[in-house]
C-alpha cells in the first residue's frame, strides 16, 4: 500500500493553444502530475482508475496523457513515475475551477494512499 508521502501531484493551470485545441479544453483546464516513487503496473493502473469526488460528489475520473518513467529526485535509474492528465468530471468535461482541481488532488491521494 501506498503511503501519501510517496505520492506527489502538482496541478497546472494553462490556456489552451495551438497544440491544445479549444474544443477539448473549454476557456481553462487543469493540467495534472502524479508522481510516485516507483514504477509499477499496478500502480499505473489504480492511477488510471481510481475515483475520486468534487465539491458535488459527482465522480472524477483520470484520463492518463502521457506516461513516461524518468530519472528526477535523486532517484536512480527510472524509479519515478510520471503520469500527466486530466481531471475528468462524469459528464465527460474537465474540471476547471481551483476547488474541483484541488479536492481532485486530495482524494487522488488519499485513495492511492
Amino acid at each position: 500500500m501506498k503511503k501519501a508521502s510517496d505520492i506527489t501531484v502538482t496541478i497546472q493551470f494553462f490556456e489552451p493553444d495551438e497544440e491544445t485545441p479549444v474544443s477539448l479544453v473549454g476557456a481553462t483546464s487543469i493540467k495534472f502530475m502524479i508522481k510516485l516513487k516507483e514504477t509499477d503496473a499496478d500502480n499505473l493502473a489504480l492511477v488510471s482508475k481510481v475515483p475520486v469526488a468534487n465539491g458535488t460528489n459527482a465522480p472524477l475520473g483520470i484520463a492518463i496523457t502521457n506516461i513516461t518513467a524518468a530519472e528526477a529526485d535523486g532517484l536512480p535509474n527510472n524509479k519515478q513515475l510520471f503520469s500527466e492528465g486530466m481531471a475528468i468530471l462524469a459528464d465527460g468535461s474537465l474540471a476547471r475551477t481551483k476547488t474541483q482541481t484541488f479536492v481532485f488532488a486530495n482524494n487522488l491521494i488519499k485513495a492511492l494512499s
